[in-house]
């Protein structure tokens, strides 16, 4: 791989990535998501050869609880959100918080660890469709004839003031939590999918999404490419 070094890849789908955080819905037995990542986390803390760890998850749909206009619903049907060890607690954004602190309280005791933490990319909040795919042309008979609908940044975006509505409480709870740990690394994708007016879904002619909240594999390059310098300089 680009970074000449063995990377461990612990990815379990609609996982908080916090130590005794449940999260579940309708389709996902209670339970798995918190033995799953307590697992992965011991396995990071306990291992010597592993210095850093990249901690990533969707934000606000697991904490409001509601689909980004509508999109993306079975995310939310039946959706828990708990700590294991004190399901007393009910308030979701409470739960994210005691588990984030306490993930990486227990992180940071360990001086060689470096520890990155991700903000979710924006949600796209409509259909993949309505971003259209690049037009390619075909030749009959000497003429070239369009194939396929032109992206437009018109059908394929959504608005600053919608993002931020939808992100600024869990935005500044995280960063709130970070100032606690000044030595982990925040990576905050929005410069590179939004500008003051407007959060867009495709980049150059390229779908950034697959689906209403997941990145194309063009996306995903997309973020790795300003991703990656900060995870060399955390390695160093």
């Amino acid at each position: 791989n680009i970074y000449g070094e063995k990377i461990i890849e612990r990815f379990f789908n609609g996982c908080i990535p916090f130590y005794n955080v449940d999260r579940y819905d309708s389709r996902f037995v209670p339970g798995e998501c918190a033995k799953n990542i307590n697992q992965a986390l011991k396995e990071f803390e306990s291992d010597e050869n592993y210095g850093l760890i990249i901690l990533a998850t969707m934000g606000p749909i697991y904490l409001d609880g509601t689909p980004f206009k509508g999109k993306d619903v079975a995310t939310v049907n039946g959706l828990g959100v708990e700590l294991i060890n004190d399901k007393s607690e009910k308030n979701r954004w409470i739960v994210f918080e005691t588990g984030m602190r306490n993930t990486l309280k227990k992180l940071s005791s360990t001086s060689n660890k470096r520890i990155i933490f991700v903000l979710d990319v924006p949600e796209l909040g409509i259909e993949e469709r309505y971003c259209g795919i690049p037009k390619n042309f075909v030749t009959v008979l000497g003429t070239k004839f369009g194939v396929g609908e032109q992206i437009t940044y018109e059908t394929c975006r959504q608005t600053r003031v919608d993002f931020n509505e939808r992100t600024n409480r869990y935005h500044n709870l995280v960063k709130k939590i970070l100032k606690e740990f000044p030595n982990v690394i925040l990576f905050d994708p929005t410069s590179l999918f939004c500008d003051d007016e407007w959060c867009y879904g495709s980049k150059e002619g390229n779908k950034l999404y697959w689906g209403v909240d997941h990145l194309s594999y063009y996306g995903s390059a997309y973020v790795a490419n300003s991703l990656s310098p900060v995870i060399l300089d955390a390695l160093k």
